[in-house]
């Protein structure tokens, strides 16, 4: 995966695996993905049942993936390496039970018909006749067919282990520029800051006084409010920010502007203000 996971992976938490699950439903619905979601999420008639059911969703149910995410080498329900799948959009999902990494089972009518070998006479004598159908029968029909072998649960999950050892390196080695996929039509096209993070609503919601935008993947995606200011160190400089709002520090992972406050920019944080205003007691 070249390192490129979402934050949400690298830090996980439950309520941000919750809110990534919508982000990618949105932007990469494929009906393959349903037996998927009914395991995890319950059954939905519609797509926006569906969305409501990951909404709803308790967030307990994520704990024993972001303990899996955490170290790959527990043991976790099937239906959390599935949806981790999903989420990395890994090629070879869904899993089909019962089918093997080294062997795949064919009908008898369709395996290839191995053609006798060959017998050549001595050198000087003349090759036998050889034998030809009768009049009006056609010769047997030798049918060939290649069949895609579908990746085993063994092959994803080791697929998935190599990803999210991949993530200690990400952490500390620099990374090229990030793409985001273009917002597509519809409409849940909008968000709102809850809290310490960007929510996706669609823009026809009311939410009373609360200030809803229009979507904005980066900000979607990287924009975190950090809730323990205590646990940055000097290792932090240029990957946190930091802004002063109604008398108070706050710190984020993205720079930007405040996401309440669009006159203030959030600053790259510095020594001086970790020494300042972060305590580590």
């Amino acid at each position: 995966l070249d390192g490129k996971l979402p934050l949400e992976l690298i830090e996980p938490r439950r309520a941000h695996l919750r809110d990534l699950c919508l982000s990618v439903y949105h932007n990469r619905y494929e009906r393959k993905d349903e037996g998927t979601f009914e395991k995890f999420f319950g059954r939905a008639a519609d797509p926006q049942n569906r969305l409501k059911s990951i909404e709803r969703c308790e967030l307990d149910k994520f704990r024993p993936l972001v303990s899996y995410l955490k170290d790959p080498a527990i043991k976790t329900d099937p239906k959390n390496i599935e949806l981790l799948a999903w989420l990395i959009d890994y090629k070879g999902r869904p899993y089909e039970y019962g089918a093997s990494d080294d062997t795949e089972q064919k009908p008898a009518a369709l395996k290839e018909r191995v053609p006798p070998p060959i017998v050549y006479p001595p050198y000087g004598e003349e090759p036998p006749p050889s034998e030809s159908p009768s009049s009006g029968e056609n010769p047997p029909l030798t049918v060939t067919t290649t069949t895609r072998r579908k990746p085993g649960r063994l092959t994803i999950v080791i697929t998935i282990t190599i990803a999210l050892a991949s993530t200690f390196l990400y952490r500390f080695l620099p990374q090229p520029a990030r793409t985001f996929p273009p917002i597509p039509p519809g409409t849940q096209a909008c968000m709102f800051w809850s809290d310490d993070h960007y929510q996706p609503v669609p823009c026809n919601e009311k939410l009373g006084d609360t200030v809803v935008i229009a979507l904005d993947s980066k900000k979607l995606m990287h924009l975190r409010k950090i809730t323990r200011p205590d646990t940055i160190t000097n290792a932090a400089i240029g990957h946190v920010w930091y802004v002063r709002y109604r008398g108070n520090y706050e710190f984020y992972t993205s720079g930007g502007y405040h996401p309440l406050d669009p006159n203030l920019r959030l600053k790259p944080i510095t020594d001086y203000i970790i020494g300042k205003h972060i305590s580590h007691q």
